[in-house]
């Protein structure tokens, strides 16, 4: 049943319904109330009335810090996640309200970041819009449209992959300069990574008790897909590991520094395209060159799908068929003289 009041040269209405919470408005005349005041009674009559009410006091940003606090720290990509949130927390679209929201607030931030970050990154921002405002309803039952804004925008297209490998030489210069690296563990997390195809954090993480000189191999603990991963060593990585088994943490170094400090060295080299993730992709491309089975290299890079090898390593480059092709001619011209006599 509706209530109206008259305060202060306004009509305020408040409805009052067996089930639903209590609902009110203030207007500024009588039959605007009343027209609320009926839409309000035929939704729950026929038990179409959701209240968003919360939804309206409740701005994105606020969203987004319950998201952080509450669902990103027990994730294992927890650092990197929290620093896209805070972006988006600074960023003026989440001082709109969860009613407010909108797919054109959204189309404005992904313009915004896409001038300086890449179209996976664009896409990850957003679906951490989608994710939080999926968790808000699902999790901590907040009534909300039943369209999620960010289904209206359209993601960015990725390529699927970087066609990025480093030539011997690249490879040679890059390691040597990292060789001078203030940090001096650099120039072996690089050569580390190249002989082994590990990721940084992989590698970093690694501790005494997880490497074996004797049977060379040592264990991942902490992998991308949450299970420990047991690698063959070759002699290289053997020698570099040597230098640090005095420590119970072999590596251990702060992210940001040794970001910093690859920047650098991959700078003072010309490589600026090059990103230390990338030197998996050059093991990789090796070993399929040498001839390694996927089989055998995938229990190595720890990929649990196949094709992933195929579709992004398998890509054979013209130019290294060159000296193949130049053999199989010398070949043919001995043939054909041998058969002339």
């Amino acid at each position: 049943m509706a209530y109206f009041r008259k305060i202060n040269g306004k009509w305020n209405v408040e409805i009052k319904k067996q089930g639903y919470p209590r609902k009110s408005k203030t207007f500024i005349d009588k039959k605007t109330a009343n027209k609320w005041a009926r839409d309000i009674e035929l939704q729950m009559e026929r038990g179409l009335y959701e209240d968003y009410t919360k939804a309206g006091q409740t701005t994105l940003g606020e969203l987004l810090v319950k998201y952080r606090d509450e669902i990103t720290i027990t994730k294992k990509g927890a650092k990197q996640e929290t620093h896209k949130l805070n972006l988006l927390i600074k960023n003026n679209v989440s001082k709109y309200n969860l009613m407010q929201l909108n797919s054109s607030h959204l189309y404005k931030l992904k313009k915004e970041l896409s001038d300086t970050r890449s179209s996976k990154t664009v896409n990850d921002y957003l679906h951490l819009i989608r994710h939080a405002w999926n968790t808000a309803k699902k999790v901590w039952s907040i009534q909300l449209p039943a369209v999620n804004p960010v289904t209206l925008v359209s993601m960015e297209r990725v390529k699927n992959y970087r066609d990025i490998v480093l030539t011997p030489k690249e490879y040679e210069v890059l390691v040597s300069c990292a060789a001078i690296s203030p940090l001096k563990e650099l120039k072996d997390l690089i050569v580390i990574a190249y002989y082994t195809g590990a990721r940084f954090s992989e590698i970093n993480n690694l501790k005494k008790s997880d490497v074996n000189l004797d049977k060379k191999v040592a264990t991942f603990q902490d992998t991308k897909i949450g299970q420990p991963r047991t690698i063959p060593l070759s002699k290289t990585v053997v020698g570099v590991l040597k230098k640090y088994m005095f420590r119970d943490n072999l590596f251990n170094v702060n992210y940001e520094q040794f970001r910093h400090y690859f920047h650098v060295a991959r700078k003072n080299v010309d490589l600026t395209h090059f990103r230390f993730h990338d030197l998996r992709a050059c093991f990789i491309t090796r070993m399929l060159q040498a001839g390694m089975p996927i089989a055998e290299l995938a229990s190595i890079t720890g990929h649990t799908n196949w094709k992933t090898i195929q579709s992004r390593y398998t890509r054979i480059k013209p130019e290294s068929l060159t000296n193949k092709l130049d053999e199989l001619e010398m070949g043919q011209v001995i043939q054909l003289k041998k058969n002339s006599k």
